[in-house]
Protein backbone atom coordinates (compact mmCIF):
# COMPACT_ATOMS: atom_id res chain seq x y z
CA UNK A 1 0.00 0.00 0.00
CA UNK A 2 0.96 3.63 -0.35
CA UNK A 3 2.62 5.56 2.37
CA UNK A 4 -0.37 7.31 3.94
CA UNK A 5 0.75 10.91 3.39
CA UNK A 6 1.67 10.34 -0.25
CA UNK A 7 -1.63 8.62 -0.93
CA UNK A 8 -3.69 11.39 0.66
CA UNK A 9 -1.75 14.09 -1.19
CA UNK A 10 -2.34 12.33 -4.51
CA UNK A 11 -6.06 12.02 -3.79
CA UNK A 12 -6.35 15.70 -2.91
CA UNK A 13 -4.48 16.80 -6.04
CA UNK A 14 -6.54 14.61 -8.38
CA UNK A 15 -9.73 15.94 -6.83
CA UNK A 16 -8.52 19.53 -7.35
CA UNK A 17 -7.72 18.81 -11.00
CA UNK A 18 -11.18 17.32 -11.50
CA UNK A 19 -12.88 20.34 -9.96
CA UNK A 20 -10.75 22.57 -12.19
CA UNK A 21 -11.83 20.63 -15.29
CA UNK A 22 -15.49 20.85 -14.27
CA UNK A 23 -15.21 24.57 -13.52
CA UNK A 24 -13.69 25.27 -16.94
CA UNK A 25 -16.40 23.19 -18.60
CA UNK A 26 -19.15 25.14 -16.85
CA UNK A 27 -17.57 28.46 -17.92
CA UNK A 28 -17.30 27.32 -21.55
CA UNK A 29 -20.37 25.21 -22.36
CA UNK A 30 -19.66 25.36 -26.11
CA UNK A 31 -16.11 24.02 -25.78
CA UNK A 32 -16.40 20.33 -26.66
CA UNK A 33 -12.85 19.60 -25.48
CA UNK A 34 -13.56 21.16 -22.09
CA UNK A 35 -16.76 19.14 -21.70
CA UNK A 36 -14.98 15.93 -22.65
CA UNK A 37 -12.11 16.59 -20.21
CA UNK A 38 -14.52 17.26 -17.37
CA UNK A 39 -16.46 14.06 -18.01
CA UNK A 40 -13.28 12.00 -18.34
CA UNK A 41 -11.75 13.47 -15.18
CA UNK A 42 -14.88 12.76 -13.17
CA UNK A 43 -15.02 9.18 -14.45
CA UNK A 44 -11.33 8.64 -13.68
CA UNK A 45 -11.77 9.96 -10.18
CA UNK A 46 -14.49 7.40 -9.60
CA UNK A 47 -12.37 4.62 -11.14
CA UNK A 48 -9.57 5.49 -8.72
CA UNK A 49 -12.02 5.24 -5.83
CA UNK A 50 -11.75 8.91 -4.89
CA UNK A 51 -14.82 10.72 -3.61
CA UNK A 52 -15.07 14.36 -4.79
CA UNK A 53 -14.73 16.83 -1.92
CA UNK A 54 -15.90 20.36 -1.39
CA UNK A 55 -13.64 23.09 -2.87
CA UNK A 56 -10.79 24.28 -0.65
CA UNK A 57 -9.00 27.62 -0.56
CA UNK A 58 -6.11 26.03 -2.45
CA UNK A 59 -8.27 24.68 -5.25
CA UNK A 60 -10.16 27.97 -5.58
CA UNK A 61 -6.91 29.76 -6.34
CA UNK A 62 -6.12 27.56 -9.33
CA UNK A 63 -9.58 27.22 -10.84
CA UNK A 64 -9.21 30.47 -12.76
CA UNK A 65 -6.44 28.94 -14.91
CA UNK A 66 -7.68 28.04 -18.39
CA UNK A 67 -6.09 27.87 -21.83
CA UNK A 68 -9.28 29.20 -23.45
CA UNK A 69 -9.25 32.26 -25.68
CA UNK A 70 -10.40 35.57 -24.26
CA UNK A 71 -13.20 37.27 -26.17
CA UNK A 72 -11.01 40.29 -26.93
CA UNK A 73 -7.62 38.57 -27.17
CA UNK A 74 -5.04 39.77 -29.68
CA UNK A 75 -3.93 36.95 -31.97
CA UNK A 76 -0.29 36.86 -33.02
CA UNK A 77 1.26 34.81 -35.83
CA UNK A 78 1.80 31.19 -34.79
CA UNK A 79 5.54 31.52 -35.34
CA UNK A 80 5.77 34.22 -32.66
CA UNK A 81 4.03 31.97 -30.15
CA UNK A 82 6.50 29.21 -31.01
CA UNK A 83 9.43 31.62 -30.58
CA UNK A 84 8.17 32.68 -27.14
CA UNK A 85 7.83 29.10 -25.97
CA UNK A 86 11.17 28.16 -27.52
CA UNK A 87 12.90 30.99 -25.65
CA UNK A 88 11.46 29.84 -22.32
CA UNK A 89 12.66 26.33 -23.08
CA UNK A 90 16.26 27.64 -23.07
CA UNK A 91 16.04 28.75 -19.42
CA UNK A 92 18.71 27.17 -17.25
CA UNK A 93 17.64 24.04 -15.40
CA UNK A 94 19.10 25.24 -12.11
CA UNK A 95 16.94 28.37 -12.03
CA UNK A 96 13.87 26.13 -11.68
CA UNK A 97 11.91 28.61 -13.77
CA UNK A 98 11.64 26.69 -17.05
CA UNK A 99 8.87 24.24 -16.13
CA UNK A 100 6.70 26.70 -14.15
CA UNK A 101 6.95 29.27 -16.96
CA UNK A 102 6.00 26.71 -19.61
CA UNK A 103 3.03 25.68 -17.48
CA UNK A 104 1.98 29.31 -17.10
CA UNK A 105 2.20 29.85 -20.86
CA UNK A 106 0.13 26.73 -21.49
CA UNK A 107 -2.68 28.29 -19.43
CA UNK A 108 -2.59 31.62 -21.29
CA UNK A 109 -4.25 30.79 -24.58
CA UNK A 110 -4.83 27.83 -26.84
CA UNK A 111 -2.05 28.78 -29.26
CA UNK A 112 0.56 28.93 -26.50
CA UNK A 113 -0.94 25.83 -24.92
CA UNK A 114 -0.31 23.82 -28.07
CA UNK A 115 3.36 24.79 -28.35
CA UNK A 116 4.08 24.68 -24.60
CA UNK A 117 2.59 21.22 -24.13
CA UNK A 118 4.87 19.84 -26.83
CA UNK A 119 7.84 20.72 -24.62
CA UNK A 120 6.19 19.97 -21.28
CA UNK A 121 5.26 16.43 -22.26
CA UNK A 122 8.17 15.59 -24.55
CA UNK A 123 10.50 15.33 -21.54
CA UNK A 124 8.26 15.57 -18.44
CA UNK A 125 11.04 15.30 -15.86
CA UNK A 126 11.47 12.90 -12.95
CA UNK A 127 8.35 11.10 -11.71
CA UNK A 128 9.76 9.91 -8.41
CA UNK A 129 6.77 9.63 -6.11
CA UNK A 130 3.19 8.39 -6.25
CA UNK A 131 1.72 11.89 -6.25
CA UNK A 132 3.62 12.96 -9.39
CA UNK A 133 2.95 9.67 -11.16
CA UNK A 134 -0.79 9.83 -10.54
CA UNK A 135 -1.06 13.46 -11.63
CA UNK A 136 0.91 12.69 -14.78
CA UNK A 137 -1.26 9.67 -15.63
CA UNK A 138 -4.38 11.72 -14.91
CA UNK A 139 -3.25 14.46 -17.30
CA UNK A 140 -2.66 11.86 -20.03
CA UNK A 141 -6.09 10.34 -19.57
CA UNK A 142 -8.06 13.59 -19.74
CA UNK A 143 -6.21 14.60 -22.93
CA UNK A 144 -4.92 11.43 -24.67
CA UNK A 145 -3.05 13.37 -27.38
CA UNK A 146 -0.50 14.32 -24.72
CA UNK A 147 0.69 10.72 -24.46
CA UNK A 148 1.83 10.75 -28.08
CA UNK A 149 4.12 13.71 -27.29
CA UNK A 150 6.11 11.85 -24.61
CA UNK A 151 9.57 10.80 -25.76
CA UNK A 152 11.27 10.19 -22.41
CA UNK A 153 10.32 8.99 -18.95
CA UNK A 154 12.40 9.18 -15.77
CA UNK A 155 10.69 6.92 -13.26
CA UNK A 156 11.22 5.51 -9.80
CA UNK A 157 9.55 2.15 -9.34
CA UNK A 158 8.80 0.71 -5.92
CA UNK A 159 7.48 -2.85 -6.11
CA UNK A 160 6.11 -2.55 -2.56
CA UNK A 161 3.26 -0.45 -3.98
CA UNK A 162 2.75 -2.24 -7.30
CA UNK A 163 -1.03 -2.51 -6.86
CA UNK A 164 -1.34 1.24 -6.46
CA UNK A 165 1.64 2.34 -8.56
CA UNK A 166 0.51 3.70 -11.97
CA UNK A 167 3.93 3.18 -13.56
CA UNK A 168 2.86 0.42 -15.95
CA UNK A 169 -0.27 2.37 -16.96
CA UNK A 170 1.96 5.34 -17.78
CA UNK A 171 4.30 3.19 -19.85
CA UNK A 172 1.40 1.56 -21.69
CA UNK A 173 -0.07 4.99 -22.53
CA UNK A 174 3.18 6.48 -23.85
CA UNK A 175 3.85 4.31 -26.88
CA UNK A 176 6.37 6.71 -28.44
CA UNK A 177 8.94 6.51 -25.62
CA UNK A 178 12.51 6.46 -26.89
CA UNK A 179 14.35 7.16 -23.62
CA UNK A 180 13.57 5.32 -20.38
CA UNK A 181 15.31 5.79 -17.05
CA UNK A 182 14.06 3.46 -14.30
CA UNK A 183 15.42 3.92 -10.79
CA UNK A 184 14.32 0.71 -9.11
CA UNK A 185 13.91 0.47 -5.40
CA UNK A 186 14.52 3.83 -3.72
CA UNK A 187 11.76 2.90 -1.32
CA UNK A 188 12.72 -0.78 -1.24
CA UNK A 189 16.37 -1.56 -0.48
CA UNK A 190 15.91 -5.35 -0.77
CA UNK A 191 14.69 -6.25 -4.24
CA UNK A 192 14.70 -9.94 -5.20
CA UNK A 193 15.68 -11.27 -8.61
CA UNK A 194 12.07 -12.36 -9.11
CA UNK A 195 10.86 -8.77 -8.67
CA UNK A 196 13.55 -7.51 -11.03
CA UNK A 197 12.80 -10.12 -13.69
CA UNK A 198 9.06 -9.47 -13.69
CA UNK A 199 9.57 -5.72 -13.83
CA UNK A 200 12.07 -5.87 -16.66
CA UNK A 201 9.80 -8.19 -18.65
CA UNK A 202 6.93 -5.72 -18.30
CA UNK A 203 9.12 -2.81 -19.41
CA UNK A 204 10.64 -4.57 -22.43
CA UNK A 205 7.29 -5.89 -23.64
CA UNK A 206 5.60 -2.49 -23.28
CA UNK A 207 8.26 -0.06 -24.56
CA UNK A 208 8.99 -1.34 -28.06
CA UNK A 209 10.46 1.87 -29.50
CA UNK A 210 13.25 2.36 -27.00
CA UNK A 211 16.57 3.72 -28.16
CA UNK A 212 18.00 4.42 -24.71
CA UNK A 213 17.44 2.34 -21.55
CA UNK A 214 18.95 3.11 -18.14
CA UNK A 215 17.97 0.62 -15.45
CA UNK A 216 19.26 1.47 -11.98
CA UNK A 217 18.66 -1.10 -9.23
CA UNK A 218 18.79 -0.54 -5.49
CA UNK A 219 21.99 -0.67 -3.50
CA UNK A 220 20.79 -3.35 -1.09
CA UNK A 221 22.51 -6.65 -0.46
CA UNK A 222 22.34 -9.56 -2.88
CA UNK A 223 19.06 -11.15 -1.92
CA UNK A 224 18.34 -13.51 -4.80
CA UNK A 225 17.23 -16.22 -2.40
CA UNK A 226 14.41 -13.97 -1.21
CA UNK A 227 12.36 -14.84 -4.28
CA UNK A 228 13.72 -18.36 -4.65
CA UNK A 229 15.82 -17.43 -7.69
CA UNK A 230 19.56 -16.92 -7.91
CA UNK A 231 21.68 -14.94 -10.34
CA UNK A 232 22.27 -17.74 -12.85
CA UNK A 233 18.63 -18.82 -12.87
CA UNK A 234 17.39 -15.24 -13.29
CA UNK A 235 19.83 -14.74 -16.18
CA UNK A 236 18.62 -17.93 -17.89
CA UNK A 237 14.93 -17.08 -17.36
CA UNK A 238 15.41 -13.62 -18.86
CA UNK A 239 17.28 -14.95 -21.89
CA UNK A 240 14.70 -17.70 -22.50
CA UNK A 241 11.83 -15.25 -22.17
CA UNK A 242 13.39 -12.80 -24.65
CA UNK A 243 13.97 -15.61 -27.16
CA UNK A 244 10.23 -16.31 -27.53
CA UNK A 245 9.15 -12.66 -27.84
CA UNK A 246 10.09 -11.24 -31.27
CA UNK A 247 9.04 -7.67 -30.41
CA UNK A 248 11.26 -7.67 -27.33
CA UNK A 249 14.21 -9.00 -29.33
CA UNK A 250 13.67 -6.23 -31.86
CA UNK A 251 13.53 -3.63 -29.04
CA UNK A 252 16.88 -4.79 -27.69
CA UNK A 253 18.44 -4.82 -31.16
CA UNK A 254 17.45 -1.20 -31.77
CA UNK A 255 18.94 0.07 -28.48
CA UNK A 256 21.58 2.76 -29.00
CA UNK A 257 22.36 3.40 -25.31
CA UNK A 258 22.26 0.95 -22.40
CA UNK A 259 23.06 1.76 -18.78
CA UNK A 260 22.88 -0.82 -15.98
CA UNK A 261 23.66 0.25 -12.43
CA UNK A 262 23.43 -1.57 -9.13
CA UNK A 263 24.29 -4.88 -7.45
CA UNK A 264 21.47 -6.76 -9.21
CA UNK A 265 22.39 -5.70 -12.72
CA UNK A 266 24.99 -8.24 -13.85
CA UNK A 267 22.47 -10.98 -14.63
CA UNK A 268 20.33 -8.52 -16.59
CA UNK A 269 23.34 -7.69 -18.72
CA UNK A 270 24.28 -11.34 -19.24
CA UNK A 271 20.70 -12.39 -19.99
CA UNK A 272 20.19 -9.76 -22.68
CA UNK A 273 23.72 -9.60 -24.16
CA UNK A 274 23.16 -11.96 -27.09
CA UNK A 275 20.24 -9.84 -28.32
CA UNK A 276 22.13 -6.54 -28.49
CA UNK A 277 23.36 -5.38 -31.88
CA UNK A 278 25.72 -3.02 -33.67
CA UNK A 279 23.13 -0.26 -33.14
CA UNK A 280 24.43 0.03 -29.56
CA UNK A 281 26.88 2.94 -29.40
CA UNK A 282 26.97 3.72 -25.65
CA UNK A 283 27.31 1.24 -22.77
CA UNK A 284 27.53 1.92 -19.03
CA UNK A 285 28.08 -0.92 -16.56
CA UNK A 286 28.21 0.29 -12.98
CA UNK A 287 28.27 -1.66 -9.72
CA UNK A 288 30.52 -1.58 -6.70
CA UNK A 289 31.98 -5.08 -6.64
CA UNK A 290 32.84 -7.98 -8.92
CA UNK A 291 29.75 -10.08 -9.58
CA UNK A 292 28.94 -13.26 -11.47
CA UNK A 293 30.15 -12.67 -15.01
CA UNK A 294 31.48 -14.58 -17.94
CA UNK A 295 35.26 -14.46 -18.05
CA UNK A 296 35.23 -11.90 -20.89
CA UNK A 297 32.01 -9.83 -20.73
CA UNK A 298 33.47 -6.79 -22.50
CA UNK A 299 35.03 -8.80 -25.30
CA UNK A 300 31.69 -10.60 -25.71
CA UNK A 301 30.03 -7.20 -26.10
CA UNK A 302 32.61 -6.15 -28.69
CA UNK A 303 31.61 -9.13 -30.84
CA UNK A 304 27.90 -8.28 -30.62
CA UNK A 305 28.18 -4.48 -30.77
CA UNK A 306 30.98 -3.61 -33.16
CA UNK A 307 30.29 0.15 -33.36
CA UNK A 308 30.52 1.18 -29.71
CA UNK A 309 31.54 4.82 -29.21
CA UNK A 310 31.18 5.31 -25.43
CA UNK A 311 32.20 2.79 -22.75
CA UNK A 312 31.89 3.30 -18.99
CA UNK A 313 33.30 0.45 -16.89
CA UNK A 314 32.47 1.09 -13.25
CA UNK A 315 32.65 -2.38 -11.76
CA UNK A 316 35.84 -3.76 -10.21
CA UNK A 317 38.23 -5.24 -12.76
CA UNK A 318 40.37 -7.94 -11.19
CA UNK A 319 42.38 -8.03 -14.41
CA UNK A 320 42.33 -5.79 -17.48
CA UNK A 321 42.85 -8.58 -20.03
CA UNK A 322 39.19 -8.52 -21.07
CA UNK A 323 39.13 -4.71 -21.30
CA UNK A 324 42.29 -4.68 -23.41
CA UNK A 325 40.89 -7.19 -25.92
CA UNK A 326 37.58 -5.33 -26.15
CA UNK A 327 39.23 -1.95 -26.72
CA UNK A 328 41.34 -3.42 -29.50
CA UNK A 329 38.14 -4.68 -31.14
CA UNK A 330 36.66 -1.15 -30.89
CA UNK A 331 39.82 0.55 -32.13
CA UNK A 332 38.10 2.26 -35.06
CA UNK A 333 34.95 3.42 -33.21
CA UNK A 334 35.54 4.14 -29.49
CA UNK A 335 35.45 7.90 -28.75
CA UNK A 336 35.01 7.97 -24.95
CA UNK A 337 36.38 5.62 -22.28
CA UNK A 338 35.88 5.72 -18.52
CA UNK A 339 37.41 3.12 -16.20
CA UNK A 340 36.78 3.42 -12.47
CA UNK A 341 38.37 0.50 -10.62
CA UNK A 342 41.31 -1.76 -11.55
CA UNK A 343 42.72 -4.05 -8.87
CA UNK A 344 45.94 -5.13 -10.53
CA UNK A 345 48.79 -2.68 -10.37
CA UNK A 346 50.14 -2.73 -13.92
CA UNK A 347 50.46 -0.38 -16.87
CA UNK A 348 47.46 -1.63 -18.86
CA UNK A 349 46.91 1.83 -20.37
CA UNK A 350 49.99 1.51 -22.59
CA UNK A 351 48.46 -1.66 -24.06
CA UNK A 352 45.07 -0.06 -24.79
CA UNK A 353 45.65 3.55 -25.81
CA UNK A 354 47.70 3.02 -29.00
CA UNK A 355 44.73 1.22 -30.59
CA UNK A 356 42.11 3.92 -29.85
CA UNK A 357 42.73 6.29 -32.73
CA UNK A 358 39.35 8.05 -32.47
CA UNK A 359 39.34 8.57 -28.70
CA UNK A 360 38.22 12.05 -27.64
CA UNK A 361 37.40 11.54 -23.95
CA UNK A 362 39.58 9.66 -21.43
CA UNK A 363 38.45 9.33 -17.80
CA UNK A 364 40.59 7.31 -15.37
CA UNK A 365 39.08 7.36 -11.86
CA UNK A 366 40.91 7.33 -8.53
CA UNK A 367 41.05 3.52 -8.32
CA UNK A 368 43.01 3.37 -11.58
CA UNK A 369 46.78 3.34 -11.22
CA UNK A 370 48.30 5.78 -13.74
CA UNK A 371 52.08 5.94 -14.02
CA UNK A 372 54.28 8.36 -15.93
CA UNK A 373 54.80 5.62 -18.54
CA UNK A 374 51.01 5.33 -18.96
CA UNK A 375 50.76 9.06 -19.59
CA UNK A 376 53.61 8.94 -22.10
CA UNK A 377 51.69 6.29 -24.03
CA UNK A 378 48.79 8.72 -24.37
CA UNK A 379 51.21 11.40 -25.55
CA UNK A 380 52.49 9.16 -28.33
CA UNK A 381 49.05 7.90 -29.40
CA UNK A 382 47.44 9.08 -32.64
CA UNK A 383 44.28 10.72 -31.28
CA UNK A 384 42.88 14.18 -30.57
CA UNK A 385 41.66 14.31 -26.98
CA UNK A 386 39.03 16.88 -26.01
CA UNK A 387 38.68 15.81 -22.37
CA UNK A 388 41.29 14.33 -20.02
CA UNK A 389 40.42 13.26 -16.46
CA UNK A 390 43.11 11.45 -14.46
CA UNK A 391 42.31 11.13 -10.77
CA UNK A 392 45.26 9.11 -9.43
CA UNK A 393 48.62 9.98 -10.97
CA UNK A 394 51.54 8.13 -9.42
CA UNK A 395 53.96 10.63 -7.95
CA UNK A 396 51.46 13.40 -7.28
CA UNK A 397 50.08 12.04 -4.01
CA UNK A 398 51.63 13.09 -0.69
CA UNK A 399 53.24 9.69 0.04
CA UNK A 400 54.95 9.56 -3.36
CA UNK A 401 56.29 13.10 -3.05
CA UNK A 402 57.60 12.35 0.43
CA UNK A 403 59.29 9.14 -0.81
CA UNK A 404 61.08 10.55 -3.82
CA UNK A 405 61.04 13.81 -5.72
CA UNK A 406 62.11 11.94 -8.87
CA UNK A 407 58.70 10.22 -9.25
CA UNK A 408 56.89 13.53 -8.79
CA UNK A 409 59.06 15.29 -11.38
CA UNK A 410 58.51 12.47 -13.88
CA UNK A 411 54.74 12.66 -13.40
CA UNK A 412 54.62 16.43 -13.87
CA UNK A 413 56.86 16.24 -16.93
CA UNK A 414 54.67 13.53 -18.48
CA UNK A 415 51.50 15.55 -17.80
CA UNK A 416 53.08 18.61 -19.39
CA UNK A 417 53.89 16.61 -22.52
CA UNK A 418 50.34 15.21 -22.55
CA UNK A 419 48.69 18.63 -22.43
CA UNK A 420 51.03 20.05 -25.06
CA UNK A 421 50.37 17.12 -27.39
CA UNK A 422 46.60 17.69 -27.29
CA UNK A 423 46.50 21.45 -26.63
CA UNK A 424 44.80 22.28 -29.94
CA UNK A 425 41.73 20.15 -29.12
CA UNK A 426 41.48 20.07 -25.30
CA UNK A 427 38.30 21.51 -23.78
CA UNK A 428 38.38 19.89 -20.33
CA UNK A 429 41.25 18.96 -17.99
CA UNK A 430 40.87 17.23 -14.60
CA UNK A 431 44.01 16.05 -12.79
CA UNK A 432 44.46 14.93 -9.15
CA UNK A 433 46.23 15.09 -6.73
CA UNK A 434 48.22 18.35 -6.79
CA UNK A 435 50.20 19.30 -9.87
CA UNK A 436 53.30 21.44 -10.19
CA UNK A 437 53.57 24.96 -11.60
CA UNK A 438 54.96 23.58 -14.85
CA UNK A 439 51.70 21.70 -15.50
CA UNK A 440 49.57 24.74 -14.62
CA UNK A 441 51.59 26.91 -16.99
CA UNK A 442 51.21 24.32 -19.74
CA UNK A 443 47.40 24.29 -19.38
CA UNK A 444 47.41 27.80 -20.84
CA UNK A 445 48.49 26.37 -24.18
CA UNK A 446 45.02 24.82 -24.52
CA UNK A 447 43.44 27.96 -25.98
CA UNK A 448 39.98 26.40 -26.30
CA UNK A 449 39.86 25.20 -22.68
CA UNK A 450 36.42 25.56 -21.06
CA UNK A 451 36.80 23.48 -17.89
CA UNK A 452 39.84 23.10 -15.64
CA UNK A 453 39.85 21.19 -12.35
CA UNK A 454 43.25 20.94 -10.66
CA UNK A 455 44.54 21.34 -7.11
CA UNK A 456 46.84 24.33 -6.88
CA UNK A 457 50.06 24.13 -4.86
CA UNK A 458 50.38 26.30 -1.76
CA UNK A 459 51.46 29.90 -2.33
CA UNK A 460 50.60 29.88 -6.03
CA UNK A 461 51.71 33.23 -7.53
CA UNK A 462 48.84 35.38 -8.89
CA UNK A 463 50.50 35.77 -12.30
CA UNK A 464 50.23 32.00 -12.79
CA UNK A 465 46.45 32.16 -12.36
CA UNK A 466 45.62 35.46 -14.01
CA UNK A 467 47.47 34.46 -17.16
CA UNK A 468 44.50 32.18 -17.96
CA UNK A 469 42.26 35.23 -18.46
CA UNK A 470 44.09 36.09 -21.67
CA UNK A 471 45.33 32.66 -22.72
CA UNK A 472 42.02 30.80 -22.35
CA UNK A 473 39.14 33.19 -23.16
CA UNK A 474 36.53 30.37 -23.02
CA UNK A 475 37.55 29.09 -19.57
CA UNK A 476 34.45 29.37 -17.36
CA UNK A 477 34.69 26.25 -15.14
CA UNK A 478 37.67 26.60 -12.81
CA UNK A 479 38.67 25.88 -9.18
CA UNK A 480 37.42 28.25 -6.48
CA UNK A 481 41.04 28.66 -5.43
CA UNK A 482 41.63 30.69 -8.61
CA UNK A 483 39.90 33.63 -6.97
CA UNK A 484 41.84 33.06 -3.75
CA UNK A 485 45.22 33.45 -5.43
CA UNK A 486 44.21 35.97 -8.12
CA UNK A 487 44.80 39.72 -8.27
CA UNK A 488 41.82 40.04 -10.63
CA UNK A 489 39.05 38.43 -8.58
CA UNK A 490 36.28 40.50 -10.15
CA UNK A 491 37.11 39.21 -13.64
CA UNK A 492 37.00 35.60 -12.45
CA UNK A 493 33.71 36.29 -10.71
CA UNK A 494 32.27 37.68 -13.95
CA UNK A 495 33.30 34.53 -15.78
CA UNK A 496 31.45 32.31 -13.34
CA UNK A 497 28.08 33.41 -14.70
CA UNK A 498 28.94 31.74 -18.01
CA UNK A 499 30.05 28.45 -16.49
CA UNK A 500 28.65 25.16 -17.69
CA UNK A 501 25.39 24.30 -16.01
CA UNK A 502 25.66 21.41 -13.56
CA UNK A 503 22.74 19.18 -14.45
CA UNK A 504 21.28 16.29 -12.46
CA UNK A 505 22.41 12.85 -13.56
CA UNK A 506 19.13 11.99 -15.30
CA UNK A 507 19.25 15.20 -17.34
CA UNK A 508 22.78 14.42 -18.49
CA UNK A 509 21.72 10.94 -19.54
CA UNK A 510 18.76 12.38 -21.41
CA UNK A 511 21.16 14.52 -23.41
CA UNK A 512 23.19 11.44 -24.27
CA UNK A 513 25.98 12.36 -21.85
CA UNK A 514 26.79 9.05 -20.17
CA UNK A 515 30.13 10.59 -19.25
CA UNK A 516 30.23 13.86 -17.31
CA UNK A 517 31.91 16.06 -19.90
Amino acid sequence: MWISKSKERAKDNLAIITRLANSIASQHPDDEDAQWRAQTATALLQDFGITPRAPTARSSRVISASPSESQHSVKLPAELYRMIVGFVNTFRQQSRSREPTLLALSCTCKALNTFAEELIYKHPGVLHDSDKKWKFLFSLKIRPTRASLVRSLLLDWDRHVENDDPLMDILASCTNIEFLFVGNGSGNPLMSHVDQLEGLQLILSTCTRLKSLHYFTSLGSNCGAQGGMGVIEAQRCLSDWISIHPRVKQSLRQLETLGLDGPLSSWIFQGSLQYLSSNLTSLQLRWHNALDFSSTPLFDVSQQCQKLKVLVVSYRLVTTDDLEKACQAWASTLEALQVDYVRENKDWISNVIPHLRKLKVLFLARHCYVSADSIKAVVRAEMSLESISIMNVEGLDFMSRARTQMISDAANEALTDLIEAHSSTLRRIVIFPSVGELVIQCCKTAKGLRSLNIRLPDETPPRLIDGFLNSCPELVDFPESFEKYSNQRSEWKDRRQFRTEVLPMQKKLLEGRILDY
